[in-house]
């Protein structure tokens, strides 16, 4: 499917939307960082890319159903599919 970018797409925008599952995640111990940054996909897309810190330690079963929220939570609480923009969600080590 092709994604086609809203031409109005601001900065300030994505930031804000950024900042809703920032202030979502605020206090959750298994996600300490949510940090973003704005660029283009593998295939030359607009995407937002979501780096997501967690505890060192943290175990595959903590991270489970925290990843599984988010993945749910990025598609009602950023909305960056109506900018048309892809997300990525990453937990760097």
């Amino acid at each position: 499917m092709a994604v086609i970018p809203n031409a109005f797409i601001s900065a300030d925008e994505i930031a804000s939307r950024v900042g809703r599952l920032q202030a979502h995640y605020a206090g959750n111990p298994i996600i300490r960082e949510i940090s973003y940054r704005i660029g283009r996909d593998w295939s030359e897309d607009p995407a937002v890319f979501l780096d997501v810190t967690v505890p060192p330690g943290t175990t595959a079963e903590e991270l489970l159903p925290v990843a599984n929220q988010l993945r749910e939570d990025v598609l009602t609480l950023m909305r960056t599919d109506e900018l048309g923009l892809h997300t990525y969600v990453s937990f760097p080590s």
